[in-house]
């Protein structure tokens, strides 16, 4: 804020002495002192930054300051008249376009703050250590959001901002947060009514907003007491909220193709993105009943119903879909999105709710089946609602944990787990995993804590593998997955075709009470697995 009200002083002092050039050298020692003292002093969050700058100013003692500083505040900001009307959602854009570290301007004085900060001037930079890195890294500004905030006042010279999930991802490294501005005193005439974007109308017209990418880092000390700084930020591309109107058109447009295919029976596959698709359980592979009822009927008509939207900034819009069959006998309905998916812009999506667990798809009231993959496609599974693969346990490559709250239950527990080339639990965490079904089944029968039947065979989707109930703690490649410790386990084991993995387990624990409940509800899960060749 300093640098532009110095290049504001700089424009008004030349105008002022009709044209007269101030030599750079004048100006230059002028503004040399203003900044030495807001080095020396930190900026309040409850001063205006226009007012802190006229402190520091005015404390300068410089005679020509003062006076260019007076034609500032007197001629060079407008006053309003009180009748006058609501002032433009776009208000003039940032004079600055880009800087480097903030607010230590170089290595020897961030290390001067932080020697500081160490011998026990903690208050003075409180708000330069707490950066929650584990958000910053993924572009979100978490809980540390006033680093981001003072910066944004203090030189930017924002009066609003806001951070929002759909302008944060532009394939930027960790440490990388956008902000947009919004403009001051102004409904958003495009989302008056919405939560978010209503109190954040655009500044560059009516779309654009003007956004800052704001890197922070901590370049002297990388710990929990290390000072965090702004180590360089810059003006981007505009982010802009989509045109609900327009969102709306384009919206049905597609919806209406794609139920038009579905009727015709032919075409609706491309109509459509799936959510998910990272290969470990999340990979909807298909849209239940695309063309057809479970009993093979076609369908004759649809209708829709919009739920949601359009949604700031992007327009993001929901739908419920009902496709009827035989004569209105059959109605399968189904819950749609329209968002942004990629590079690919606004489009329409079948997901299962933004990642919850949803009854997405319904015939006659009941839920449908919806498939998922594993391990890249080699293993594809159905669940229903109310399971579905877990979004509260950490998922990795090689294991996927489905979950679901039951009607007897007060919150979601694990139903069953999936887990690529699991092992006893032993010493040491690198051991290598047994090198098929039979030999895990051997190691886990010979472990001394195993009280359970022996090996029994059992086929599931045409592959051959075993069965062991009351198997012993389990892992994959070092974490603790499956403890059956006071309750039942079943273990099923088999050799996958190919690929990353050599065996599969699926693992179903629970306490004594309710280990025939959890059994009952997983074995649909079981019984649709189907084995893939990669």
């Amino acid at each position: 804020m300093i640098d532009n009200l110095e290049r504001r002083v700089s424009v008004w002092m030349e105008d002022r002495e009709a044209g007269t050039h101030f030599p750079d050298r004048i100006l230059a020692a002028t503004f040399q002192q203003t900044r030495a003292l807001r080095q020396a002093r930190h900026l309040q969050r409850s001063v205006s930054p226009l007012l802190r700058s006229w402190r520091l100013l005015i404390a300068a003692s410089a005679a020509g300051m003062a006076v260019a500083l007076a034609g500032v505040l007197a001629g060079g900001v407008p006053q309003r008249d009180p009748g006058q009307a609501t002032p433009s959602p776009t208000p003039v854009q940032s004079v600055l376009t880009g800087g480097g570290m903030w607010p230590q301007r170089s290595l020897e004085e961030l290390r001067a703050a932080q020697q500081r900060f160490d011998a026990g001037e903690t208050l003075s930079y409180a708000w330069q250590r707490w950066v929650d890195w584990g958000q910053v890294a993924q572009n979100h500004p978490g809980n540390s959001g006033e680093i981001f905030s003072r910066f944004i006042e203090a030189v930017l010279g924002w009066e609003s901002f806001t951070w929002h999930e759909e302008f944060a991802h532009r394939d930027f490294d960790g440490g990388n947060v956008l902000f947009v501005r919004c403009a001051v005193g102004v409904v958003n005439p495009l989302y008056p009514d919405d939560p978010d974007g209503g109190a954040c109308a655009p500044t560059l017209d009516a779309l654009r907003y003007e956004t800052v990418r704001i890197h922070v880092a901590q370049p002297e000390r990388q710990d929990s007491n290390g000072l965090w700084v702004v180590a360089d930020w810059e003006l981007i591309e505009p982010a802009a909220q989509g045109d609900p109107a327009v969102v709306r058109a384009e919206a049905t447009a597609q919806l209406t193709r794609f139920l038009e295919a579905r009727v015709d029976g032919t075409g609706a596959d491309g109509l459509i993105d799936l959510r998910g698709g990272d290969g470990d359980g999340d990979a909807i592979q298909a849209v239940p009943l695309l063309y057809a009822t479970s009993t093979g009927a076609a369908y004759e008509r649809w209708e829709y119903d919009v739920v949601t939207g359009p949604v700031w900034p992007n327009g993001d819009m929901r739908f419920v879909v009902r496709l009827f069959a035989e004569d209105g006998a059959t109605v399968v309905e189904q819950v749609l999105s329209y968002d942004e998916v990629g590079a690919d812009g606004m489009r329409l999506v079948y997901d299962l709710g933004y990642g919850e667990t949803a009854p997405n798809t319904l015939e006659n009231g009941d839920f449908v089946p919806v498939e998922y993959a594993y391990l890249d496609g080699l293993v594809t599974f159905r669940a229903a609602y109310p399971l579905g693969p877990s979004q509260e346990e950490e998922r990795t490559s090689d294991w996927l944990a489905i979950s679901g709250q039951l009607p007897f239950d007060d919150a979601p527990r694990r139903i069953l787990a999936f887990m690529a080339d699991p092992r006893p639990i032993g010493p040491g965490c690198g051991a290598p995993a047994p090198a098929d079904a039979d030999a895990l089944a051997r190691s886990i029968a010979a472990d001394p804590s195993f009280a359970g039947a022996a090996p029994a065979a059992v086929t599931i989707g045409g592959r051959s593998g075993l069965q062991m109930d009351g198997v012993v703690a389990l892992r994959t490649s070092c974490g603790v997955l499956l403890e059956p410790v006071g309750g039942r386990a079943r273990l099923y084991l088999f050799d996958l075709p190919g690929g990353s993995a050599r065996v599969l387990g699926i693992a179903i624990s629970a306490d004594l009470d309710s280990f025939e409940t959890v059994l009952e509800w997983a074995m649909p899960i079981v019984d649709s697995i189907e084995f893939h060749t990669p």
